[in-house]
């Protein structure tokens, strides 16, 4: 019997995340938004917009687990499985 292994890739869903910030901004508002997470309201703006550098495409982790907590989010609908090739 032969062995053989996939490698695949965890990817961040920046877009899943936006679209959740952005429902969550809408319910409260950005200073409060901002406040929970404890980044600054141009943060949460910019990723809500969906715009991450290229150096760190996604949040904080702590960030990020706040977030989760706080909209009663599990953390694996923010990833996606990929193939490398």
């Amino acid at each position: 019997m032969v062995t053989s292994y996939k490698l695949m890739r965890w990817t961040f869903n920046n877009a899943r995340y936006s679209d959740v910030l952005t429902l969550w901004v809408d319910s409260f508002n950005m200073k409060d938004v901002a406040d929970m997470l404890g980044v600054s309201k141009s943060t949460v703006n910019n990723w809500k917009n969906g715009n991450f550098s290229e150096e760190f495409p996604h949040p904080h982790m702590s960030n990020f687990l706040v977030f989760c907590n706080e909209t009663d989010s599990d953390p694996r609908d923010f990833f996606v499985l990929e193939d490398v090739e």
